[in-house]
């Protein structure tokens, strides 16, 4: 591989070109997007260890986490979250899977299996229906928790951290999103002229073979001379001596 055929001025540029291309699309796709505002809490899985080991409890705090971060994304469970006190606006859809296509968009569930913690993250156009969203999920997933993992009251969940709404909107993220396509457009670029070393992508915009510009040259007088008399032509010129004269505007042409 000949690196100076590859990382020549011209491929380095088309390179640059394309990162930079690549950029201004990832911003213009951002700038596009409405902002979401997100709110965020945190539950813990408390096992009842009597007759029961540190590890199998751990264990039994995980499978409990991920029942419930299923459950989260079930049509019931959507349906009692609307039916809730919490005033949540019901614009995920009329048909089951535009409903669960839009609510998965909305309501983000994470597990730690191993600590027995679930987060929960709700996002919205309008601030207050993220908060109220997160509520209504927070609180159904503590108190009605029993309705899904069958373990009765030897599990208990506890509100750690409660749902939390920052001011400022937390969708998209303009800069972190332009950082990656400026990455992302400065892979592509040099892959493209390492895969096409003899690409001539920025000389198509440019006519090749030019002819250096001539700038025009002054204008020249030419004055148009009547021929002198001779000897062998006197006669011939005395019979054009009564012809009238033309002026010498007449006699006269430019060369441009």
């Amino acid at each position: 591989m000949n690196e100076n055929k590859i990382f020549n001025s011209n491929n380095l540029k088309t390179a640059l070109v394309i990162a930079i291309a690549i950029t201004i699309i990832s911003l213009g796709v951002n700038l596009f997007q409405p902002p979401k505002y997100q709110s965020s809490s945190k539950l813990l899985i408390v096992i009842n260890q009597e007759n029961i080991d540190n590890y199998s409890a751990i264990r039994t705090a995980g499978y409990v986490a991920e029942i419930l971060s299923e459950v989260a994304y079930s049509s019931s469970f959507v349906d009692n979250v609307l039916k809730s006190e919490f005033n949540v606006q019901n614009d995920f859809g009329n048909s089951p899977q535009q409903r669960e296509k839009n609510w998965k968009k909305t309501v983000t569930i994470k597990t730690q299996e191993d600590k027995g913690i679930i987060i929960i993250d709700t996002f919205h156009t309008n601030r207050n229906q993220a908060d109220n969203l997160n509520q209504a999920v927070t609180y159904l997933l503590s108190t009605r928790h029993q309705l899904y993992h069958g373990l009765g009251n030897r599990v208990a969940i506890k509100v750690i951290n409660a749902p939390v709404t920052p001011e400022k909107w937390a969708q998209p993220k303009i800069l972190r999103n332009s950082l990656l396509g400026l990455a992302a457009g400065l892979i592509i670029g040099l892959t493209f002229i390492i895969i096409f070393p003899e690409q001539k992508i920025l000389t198509l915009f440019h006519k090749t073979g030019r002819e250096p510009h001539q700038e025009p040259k002054d204008f020249e007088f030419i004055p148009r001379h009547r021929p002198e008399p001779t000897e062998s032509g006197s006669e011939s010129l005395a019979n054009h001596s009564d012809q009238p004269i033309e002026s010498k505007t007449e006699n006269q042409y430019y060369n441009w």
